[in-house]
C-alpha cells in the first residue's frame, strides 16, 4: 500500500506507533496468527495533514489543550468537528483509501467497520474508549471517505479534550505531547452475538477468572451499555463456570445487505436463554487466556460470533482494576505497640463505620493525597511508610510517622501540625522519632522553584480545572446509572473515580501552600514574640475561620433563618410541619423560597457524613438543613444572642464593604 494506509499484519507493532494504540494491539493479534477481521490501519500523520489544511493554527487539538477552558466552548468545537467533516482529502490519502476499500471487498467484505486508534486512546493508565466516533455498515469509497473524516472530527468532542486535559494534569510533560488520530478500516462481521472479555475481574481484582458479556447482534450495544447482557464468570483454570446470569437482551442491533444497520426487538423466547452456546463460550475461553499469556497483561476483548466462527474486535489493556492495597513491609512488634493513631480529623467528615465501597476508593487516593502532600513540601516519605489504616471498620491516620515526616522541615514543629489536624496528643511532640533535615534543605532550592511555578498561575489554574470539571459532572449526572450494564456502570464509576487524581492535585497544591504559610507566619512570630507564645499564637490566628469554603452552608443557614422572620407564609410553613418531611419545593414563594433554591443548587451535594459514599446528599434528605434553619429561627425568636464573634466579625466585613449585601431580608 501507500505512505499512510497499511495492511494490518504488516505493520511490526513496536515501530507502528503513528498508527495508534488500537491498530498495534490489532497488529500484535494479527501477526500472532488470532482470528482478526482483515483490516488496513490509516497512520495518524494522514490526519494532521488533512487538519492542517482547514484549521488555523489555534484550532488544532494540541492549541485547543494549551488554551484556557474557558475559550474552548461546545460551540467552538461543534463548528471545527462540522468543518473536518467537510474537508476535501489530499488526493494520495483517497487513492490508498479506494484501493483498501477495493480490497476487502474483494476479498468478501460486504460492509467496513471504520474504527478510531487514537495515540493517546488506550494508555496503560487510563483509557478513552467509547470517545471517539465509529462507524459501522460503510459501504463504498465515497462513504469510507465520510467516515474517516467522521472519525477525525471525533477528536473534538468536548469529553474528549476533557479526558486529554486530565490526562496532562496527572501527566504534566504529556500535555505538549503529539496529538494525533489513526483510524482503523476492518471488514466488519456481521456477528450473530457479541460482546466484550475481561481476562481479570474488573470489579474484584480476582486474576483467576474470566468476565464475558454477550448479547444478540452487534457488540456495540453491549460496549455502550444500551442493552442488558448475559454475564459469565468463568474460572481460567478449569474454565468451569462460576456463575451464570442472563440479561434480558431486549434488542440488538444488527447489519444486513438489505436493510443495512438497524435495531430489532429480540423475541421473549431468545431473551430467556443465552445467546452463547457451550461451544463458543469455551472457546471465548480459552481465547482470552491466550491473548492474556500473548500479550503478558490483562486485556479488554471485544469479540463477534458468526456461526462457528469466532473473531477478536480489538483487545486493549485493562486500565480500570479495583486492586486490593499493596502489601507493606510489617514494623517488627515493638516498633508498632509505640505507633499512636487517631481519627480525631477523620471522624468530622467520617464519623462511624465506613463502607467497603468508600474504603476501596479513599485508601489508595489519600495514600497518594498524603504522599503528594509531604513531597511537594520537600519531604522524604519512606516507602513502606503505613499512613492510612482501617481499622475495625474506621478509618485512622498514623500520627507518628505524619509527625516523624514534618520533624525535616525546619521551622515546622510536629506539634503545629498536630494542631492542623484536629489537636490533642500533644505528648507526641515529645515523643515522635526526629529526621534529619539535610536531605529537605539539600532540596530545597528545587522545592521553592517547584513551589513559585505551582503558585503564580494558582488562579488561572483553578479557574481552568472548574470549568473541565463542571462539564465533566455534567456529562456523568446525564448518564441513567439504572439502565447501564455491569460493564458501561464499571466504566462509568471509573471515570467518576478518575476526576479524583486531578481533583486531589489542585486541592494538595492549595493545602501544600497553606502549610507554607503556616511556616512562614510560625517563623515570623518566632522573631517577634516569645517562644512560649509562639503556638498559643499561632492557633488564635488560625482558629475561627469563617471564610473558608466549609463554613459556608452554616452561615448561609443562619441567613435564610433570618430571612424567614419576616417571610411569614414561609415561617409557618417551617415552624408547621416535621423538619424530615419539608422539601424545598413546598415553600411557599418568595425570599425564603429563593434563598432555599439558591442553598441547594450551591450546598446539595453536602452531607452530614460527606465523604461516605454511600450517604444521602442534602438534595436526596434535606432533613438537617430544615432542622438546623428551624432551629435558627426559634432561637431568633426567643431573642437568643448571635455568637458575638461572629457578629463582630461580620460587622466589621459589612463596613469595609466586603460583603456585597447586609445580613437582613
Amino acid at each position: 500500500m501507500g505512505t499512510h494506509v497499511r495492511r494490518i499484519e504488516s505493520l511490526v507493532p513496536r515501530r507502528a506507533l503513528s498508527f495508534g494504540a488500537k491498530a498495534m494491539h490489532l497488529a500484535a493479534l494479527a501477526r500472532a496468527g488470532f482470528p482478526v477481521p482483515a483490516a488496513f490501519a490509516v497512520a495518524a500523520e494522514a490526519c494532521e495533514e488533512a487538519l492542517v489544511t482547514v484549521l488555523g493554527a489555534d484550532e488544532l487539538p494540541s492549541a485547543l489543550l494549551a488554551a484556557p477552558a474557558t475559550e474552548v466552548t461546545a460551540e467552538r468545537l461543534a463548528d471545527i468537528a462540522a468543518r473536518v467533516r467537510r474537508a476535501p482529502l489530499p488526493a494520495a490519502l483517497t487513492s490508498e483509501l479506494r484501493e483498501a476499500e477495493r480490497t476487502l471487498r474483494a476479498e468478501g467484505a460486504a460492509a467496513l467497520a471504520v474504527r478510531s486508534s487514537s495515540l493517546r486512546e488506550d494508555e496503560r493508565a487510563r483509557s478513552a474508549a467509547g470517545m471517539h466516533e465509529s462507524v459501522l455498515g460503510v459501504v463504498g469509497p465515497d462513504a469510507l471517505q465520510d467516515a474517516v473524516r467522521a472519525v477525525w472530527a471525533s477528536a473534538f468532542d468536548p469529553r474528549v479534550l476533557a479526558y486529554l486535559r486530565a490526562l496532562g494534569a496527572s501527566r504534566p510533560a504529556a500535555m505538549g505531547a503529539r496529538v494525533g488520530m489513526g483510524v482503523l478500516v476492518q471488514a466488519m462481521v456481521p456477528s450473530e452475538v457479541a460482546g466484550v472479555l475481561f481476562t481479570v475481574n474488573p470489579l474484584s481484582a480476582d486474576s483467576a477468572e474470566l468476565v464475558l458479556e454477550a448479547a444478540y447482534g452487534l457488540g456495540a450495544s453491549v460496549v455502550d451499555g444500551r442493552v442488558s447482557p448475559d454475564i459469565y464468570r468463568v474460572d481460567k483454570a478449569s474454565g468451569w463456570v462460576r456463575d451464570r446470569v442472563l440479561g434480558d437482551k431486549a434488542h440488538a442491533s444488527r447489519w444486513t445487505v438489505e436493510r443495512g444497520l438497524h435495531e430489532t426487538e429480540t423475541p421473549a423466547a431468545e431473551r430467556a436463554r443465552p445467546a452463547l452456546s457451550e461451544e463458543a463460550l469455551g472457546r471465548l475461553v480459552d481465547l482470552g487466556v491466550r491473548i492474556e499469556e500473548h500479550f503478558g497483561d490483562a486485556r479488554d476483548v471485544e469479540w463477534a460470533v458468526v456461526g462457528r466462527s469466532v473473531f477478536v474486535l480489538q483487545a486493549r489493556p485493562v486500565t480500570a482494576v479495583a486492586s486490593p492495597p499493596a502489601p507493606r513491609r510489617l514494623r517488627d512488634s515493638g516498633d508498632r505497640a509505640r505507633l499512636v493513631w487517631s481519627n480525631v480529623n477523620v471522624g468530622e467528615a467520617l464519623p462511624g463505620v465506613v463502607t467497603p465501597f468508600t474504603w476501596s476508593v479513599l485508601s489508595g487516593f489519600s495514600e497518594r493525597g498524603f504522599r503528594h502532600a509531604f513531597g511537594a513540601l520537600g519531604c522524604t516519605v519512606p516507602k513502606d511508610a503505613e499512613l492510612v489504616g482501617h481499622v475495625r471498620g474506621r478509618i485512622y491516620l498514623n500520627l507518628s510517622e505524619f509527625m516523624a515526616i514534618a520533624s525535616q522541615v525546619p521551622g515546622l514543629r510536629p506539634g503545629v501540625l498536630l494542631s492542623l489536624g484536629g489537636g490533642g496528643l500533644e505528648a507526641l511532640d515529645v515523643q515522635v522519632e526526629r529526621r534529619s533535615p539535610s536531605a529537605f534543605l539539600a532540596r530545597l532550592p528545587f522545592t521553592a522553584a517547584r513551589f513559585a511555578r505551582e503558585n503564580l498561575a494558582l488562579g488561572e489554574r483553578t479557574a481552568r480545572f472548574e470549568a473541565w470539571f463542571s462539564g465533566e459532572r455534567a456529562r456523568i449526572e446525564g448518564f441513567d446509572l439504572r439502565l447501564l450494564s455491569s460493564n458501561a456502570l464499571h466504566r462509568v464509576l471509573s471515570e467518576v473515580e478518575r476526576l479524583l487524581d486531578p481533583t486531589g492535585d489542585l486541592l494538595l497544591n492549595v493545602y501544600g501552600s497553606y502549610l507554607a504559610a503556616v511556616v512562614a507566619l510560625r517563623s515570623v512570630l518566632a522573631w517577634r514574640v516569645p517562644e512560649a507564645r509562639v503556638e498559643a499564637l499561632l492557633r488564635d490566628l488560625l482558629t475561627g475561620l469563617t471564610d473558608v469554603e466549609s463554613a459556608a452552608p452554616g452561615v448561609a443557614l443562619q441567613r435564610l433563618a433570618e430571612v424567614a422572620r419576616t417571610d411569614a407564609p414561609a415561617r409557618e410553613w417551617l415552624l408547621a410541619s416535621p423538619a424530615e418531611s419539608l422539601r424545598a419545593k413546598d415553600c411557599p414563594g418568595g425570599p425564603t423560597r429563593r434563598g432555599l433554591d439558591d442553598f441547594f443548587a450551591r450546598h446539595g451535594g453536602r452531607g452530614a457524613r460527606e465523604a461516605e459514599i454511600a450517604a444521602p446528599r442534602w438534595r436526596e434528605d434535606p432533613t438537617l438543613p430544615f432542622a438546623t434553619r428551624r432551629l435558627h429561627l426559634q432561637r431568633a425568636e426567643a431573642g437568643a444572642p448571635r455568637d458575638p464573634q461572629t457578629a463582630r466579625r461580620r460587622a466589621e466585613r459589612e463596613l469595609d464593604g466586603l460583603v456585597p449585601f447586609p445580613l437582613r431580608p
